[in-house]
């Protein structure tokens, strides 16, 4: 076993040796620095609109579903753009609208224009502009001996970001509470102060300039024509040219996919795994203020909260390196398989630390199986020239109808079975749950039903030739 470990490691190594620049670039920093934007901004946005501009338990989440479609839209939106314009001009564009929004945002004291205009225009188009496209730019700047790496790596990546944006957010709310205390003011003071959230909101804004920087000076464009300086020759890029392609190009891409076969495959993979992710989408929107109201406001909420991202920080890369024999779709049903089993804590135990860390656990193992499986099944499948559509409505479909339903039915549930300050009845916030886990079997009992649709021979001919590739490495 040691020694079958030392080879998968190997092996790994060597598949990244050959990788480009850009594609460490895309994979580590810009999209560290936008999921730590976007994950800690959706983790405490219910619970921000709540304290700071004194919304309902009933309201806070519709607009948190509103807010997520529109995330979604321009998901959707930067993915088509992406295609037509690049990945570098896509993700400048993404930086700046994310950068104005978060510094709006921090700077907003009551529900005026600029704070409509930040939450549902700005940080969506930056969100769109920036997380899809680092998973096209991973797709483009890959190699094929790193393909079995790099989907896994940058899923890590991805959590990585959120939980050093929950560990941030940690620490400048105690310090923040401690020098408040220092000052003389009451627990009754702090409940509705956000001013820590305010300070990770600027945070985020400068890391989204950073995600411009890098992208202006550093990324290096593919699929898209360059135009060369006489006398340097370096690369000029002509935006309005490249708008002007985009623009003549969109009916023909629309024809493309429409006339495309593996669409329908993805179409079917994505919404086969809606049940599953949207439970997801759940804890991070809503599982600090559930633990709040279980285990009490001085429960180490954010600590609890990063124990998904950290475990599939570790694991997801671990599963790629060491874990390469194993089937991609299978993959995905064991994982779903597990992820849904560990919710039963939820339903089964009474809300206590280890009850709650065990569940999480467990959800963490089986999403670092699976979803980076799901990424790479949808952008390998994806034809050349069309990533951006693939990825974007792999990341659309589920995401937007994920948030309309937590919207819409979270709201009512919380206020009903779990409301604020009525501690003595943990037993009836579990009613939060039951729908959210039942359905999340749904995803690995319809894809074995579904699996001589699904598991195509594309698919199995693609992962042959991965393995293919691999061995030869391993050999040279």
């Amino acid at each position: 076993m040691f020694f079958l470990c030392v080879s998968a490691w190997h092996d790994a190594r060597a598949a990244l040796s050959g990788a480009p620049r850009d594609l460490w670039l895309a994979l580590v920093p810009m999209r560290l620095l936008g999921a730590a934007a976007y994950y800690t901004l959706a983790s405490i946005f219910v619970g921000f609109i709540e304290r700071a501009f004194h919304f309902t338990d009933a309201t806070a989440p519709v607009l948190f579903g509103v807010w997520g479609g529109t995330n979604t839209l321009f998901t959707f939106i930067g993915g088509w753009v992406c295609d037509g314009i690049g990945v570098r001009l896509t993700l400048m564009l993404g930086s700046i609208a994310s950068c104005g929004g978060f510094i709006i945002l921090a700077l907003s004291q009551s529900t005026g224009v600029p704070f409509w205009l930040a939450t549902y225009l700005l940080i969506p188009i930056g969100v769109g502009f920036t997380l899809p496209v680092c998973d096209v730019a991973v797709r483009r700047y890959s190699t094929p001996a790193a393909d079995q790496i790099v989907y896994p790596l940058a899923y890590a990546v991805s959590t990585l970001g959120q939980c050093i944006g929950l560990a941030m957010l940690a620490a400048i709310s105690a310090i923040y509470i401690e020098e408040s205390h220092r000052r003389g003011k009451t627990h009754a003071d702090l409940e509705n102060d956000t001013s820590a959230e305010r300070y990770v909101f600027m945070a985020c804004a400068i890391g989204a300039s950073l995600i411009g920087i890098i992208s202006r000076f550093y990324l290096k464009d593919r699929h898209v024509a360059e135009v060369y300086d006489i006398e340097t020759n370096a690369p000029v890029y002509r935006w309005w040219s490249t708008l002007q392609s985009f623009v003549k190009g969109f009916r023909s891409r629309m024809a493309a996919l429409r006339h495309n076969g593996m669409f329908g495959r993805v179409a079917l993979m994505v919404l086969l795994t809606l049940p599953a992710r949207h439970v997801f989408i759940l804890l991070y929107t809503t599982l600090s203020i559930y633990l709040r109201r279980t285990l009490g406001v001085d429960a180490p909420v954010y600590a609890f909260m990063m124990i998904d991202p950290a475990l599939e920080t570790l694991l997801a890369p671990l599963f790629a390196i060491f874990m390469p024999q194993f089937d991609i779709y299978y993959m995905i049903v064991v994982g779903a398989t597990i992820s849904s089993c560990g919710l039963l804590g939820f339903l089964l135990i009474e809300p206590t630390y280890l009850s709650v860390g065990l569940t999480l656990t467990a959800f963490a193992i089986g999403s670092a199986m699976y979803v980076p499986r799901v990424q790479q099944y949808v952008l390998v499948l994806a034809p050349d020239g069309h990533e951006g559509q693939f990825a974007a409505f792999a990341s659309t479909l589920p995401i937007l109808l994920g948030k309309i339903i937590v919207g819409l039915v979270f709201g009512s549930l919380l206020d009903s079975n779990c409301p604020e300050r009525q501690l003595s009845t943990t037993s009836r916030c579990a009613a939060l749950w039951y729908p959210s886990v039942v359905a999340s079997f749904l995803t690995p009992l319809c894809m074995v039903l579904f699996s001589r649709y699904i598991h195509t021979d594309e698919v199995r001919a693609h992962f042959d030739a991965r393995l293919a590739t691999l061995r030869a490495l391993h050999v040279g």
